[in-house]
C-alpha cells in the first residue's frame, strides 16, 4: 500500500533560497573583508541584499563592495541565482 510519508520525505530537507545565498554572502565577506556578520542582520529581497549592522562595519563592506560582488556573483552561478544589488 502506498503511504503519502514516503513521498513527502524528500520535502523535509528543503532549505529556502534566500538562507543559501544568506550563507554564500556570510562566506565571501568573512573571506574578503576579514568581517563577521550574523543571518539575522541580512534580508534578501528582488535579487537584493539589505543588511542592518552597525553603520561603521556597513562601511568596511561598502569599501569592498566591488571585490564581495564580483566574488558573489561567481559563486551564485553555478547555482543560477543572482544578486545585483548590496544595501
Amino acid at each position: 500500500m502506498f503511504n503519502i510519508s514516503n513521498f513527502l520525505e524528500k520535502f523535509k530537507n528543503i532549505t529556502p533560497p534566500d538562507k543559501f545565498v544568506k550563507d554564500v554572502l556570510i562566506g565571501v565577506v568573512k573571506e574578503v573583508a576579514n568581517i563577521d556578520i550574523e543571518k539575522e542582520n541580512l534580508d534578501v529581497r528582488n535579487e537584493t541584499i539589505f543588511i542592518t549592522i552597525d553603520p561603521i562595519i556597513k562601511n568596511e563592506i561598502f569599501l569592498r563592495k566591488s571585490d564581495i560582488m564580483q566574488n558573489l556573483t561567481e559563486k551564485l552561478k553555478k547555482y543560477k541565482k543572482t544578486i545585483k544589488e548590496i544595501r
